[in-house]
């Protein structure tokens, strides 16, 4: 026999009428947009290897074997690892200096290291987009400027767009 003596559960942790009702409700609308996500990551990501094996297992292995690829991923990783590196350092430095300095242009700081958060690559290719025509005024005025040597050396599917300028 135990030295305390025993007392049915307290009425506090039965649970109330509505409840459970509210928790199923929010794990069904949770597990919706999980789901909702889920579909709207891997279905790309699908289709993206449905179209790469049709052509066959054999395909891809012959790709990934030919020298200029291998040299590409070669690449792919030096840059990287040089990203990173050069990120870590910078970032770390600018953390330290928002949290622990005060200076004028601190919000100016803040808010440029918050802009990636902000504006997503979509917001910023469609400003790119927006801003076709004066860049492609640019690029006429630097080809003129290179005596046309420009649209001679590129590839001739790429110079059709180049002589329009």
């Amino acid at each position: 026999m135990s030295a305390y003596p025993q007392t049915a559960e307290p009425a506090h942790t039965t649970d109330l009428p509505g409840t459970r009702r509210r928790r199923l409700v929010r794990a069904g609308i949770v597990t919706l947009c999980f789901l909702y996500v889920g579909v709207l990551l891997l279905l790309p990501l699908v289709g993206i290897v449905w179209t790469a094996l049709e052509a066959g297992l054999s395909t891809i292995v012959e790709t990934f074997q030919r020298p200029d690829v291998q040299h590409a991923f070669f690449l792919t990783a030096v840059i990287t690892a040089i990203t990173l590196v050069v990120t870590t350092f910078f970032g770390v430095i600018t953390a330290w200096v928002l949290v622990r300095q005060h200076f004028v242009g601190k919000s100016l700081l803040n808010a440029l290291v918050d802009l990636p958060f902000a504006l997503s690559p979509v917001t910023v290719g469609l400003a790119c987009v927006a801003c076709e025509r004066s860049m492609m005024n640019a690029a006429r005025f630097s080809i003129t400027a290179l005596g046309g040597k420009f649209t001679r050396s590129l590839d001739p599917a790429l110079r059709q767009p180049c002589t329009r300028i």
